[in-house]
């Protein structure tokens, strides 16, 4: 079950949503995960000007570390996890 949490400083609101979601209890042990699609709704929170997602899952890269990526400010903001993964979403007024 996907969690999130909403930390807003000063001059940003940082949102982190996590996706532990178990494939298959019984038998995944190490395994992928499941992936997940989560719609995080920051319209009580303000207008921003600009988003950052930072993602970490099986995919990141060990020698360069996570990248992050652009994404269009709105009301709400689509996150998609790649299995067991973390994103952070950070939100400039």
């Amino acid at each position: 079950m996907p969690r999130h949490e909403i930390l807003k400083t000063g001059y940003c609101v940082v949102v982190m949503v996590a996706n532990h979601a178990v494939n298959s209890p019984a038998t995944d042990n190490n395994g992928p995960g499941v992936p997940f699609n989560m719609t995080v709704d920051v319209s009580a929170l303000g207008s921003f000007s600009s988003a950052r997602l930072l993602v970490i899952d099986r995919d990141t890269s060990a020698a360069n570390g996570p990248a992050q990526t652009t994404v269009t400010p709105a009301a709400k903001i689509t996150i998609d996890l790649n299995g067991y993964s973390v994103g952070i979403l950070t939100l400039r007024p």
